[in-house]
């Protein structure tokens, strides 16, 4: 036995004996359990600062206008400020440009890492997170963009490409940049992992 683990063993024996020692003591009367805490951590007899009252209110909730609390759940309308108001149309296409070149999300996929070390193996020399316009007004952030080419690689996850909303966004994403005369090639997450989506891609370049 090392010296540590029998450290460890009379630690826990004085605890058990400790334990025991008190257990008798409250049972015999030698000594009052007045002393201990509760198991909720408050006293017999402790009232809570917030009793009777409905909801908690702090400094969080307290409208910068007029300093009046309810903000969170609505219950003051304060009519000054930016309550009520709406963006007008040259701010919202503002807004939405700006929003349009943020990187989203931030850290890239397995699957997009795993393409891009591929694609720098082979010398291809690739643009990531390039912006296009599409139709309906909208914009949308391609994972690869190989200018050489014009060709478009998409590392699609298997769930979130296979819910309602991909499959409908996903056609009109390929046909907006088909009519730009950019090729889309989609690789599933599954074929990058396995590393069937690269026999694909020898194909093209």
């Amino acid at each position: 036995m090392s010296g540590k683990t029998k450290t460890i063993e009379i630690e826990l024996e004085r605890r058990r004996n400790i334990s025991l020692g008190l257990k008798y003591a409250y049972a015999t009367g030698l000594r009052e359990p007045n002393h201990m805490t509760p198991p909720n951590g408050f006293k017999e007899g402790h009232i809570p600062w917030n009793k009777g009252k409905n909801k908690v209110q702090s400094y969080d909730n307290r409208c910068s206008n007029c300093n009046k609390f309810g903000m969170k759940d609505k219950s003051h309308l304060c009519k000054t400020g930016n309550f009520g108001k709406h963006h007008t149309e040259e701010t919202k296409l503002k807004l939405r440009e700006a929003r349009s070149h943020l990187i989203i999300p931030f850290k890239d996929t397995k699957i997009e890492i795993i393409t891009e070390n591929w694609l720098k193996e082979n010398n291809i020399t690739y643009e990531k997170h390039k912006l296009f316009y599409l139709k309906e007004n909208r914009r949308h952030q391609v994972d690869f963009y190989i200018p050489l080419y014009d060709i478009v690689i998409e590392c699609d996850g298997d769930y979130w490409h296979s819910l309602p909303r991909a499959k409908k966004l996903d056609p009109l994403i390929d046909s907006s940049l088909n009519e730009q005369g950019i090729k889309v090639i989609r690789l599933l997450g599954s074929d990058i992992l396995s590393g069937n989506a690269f026999n694909k891609l020898m194909e093209v370049f």
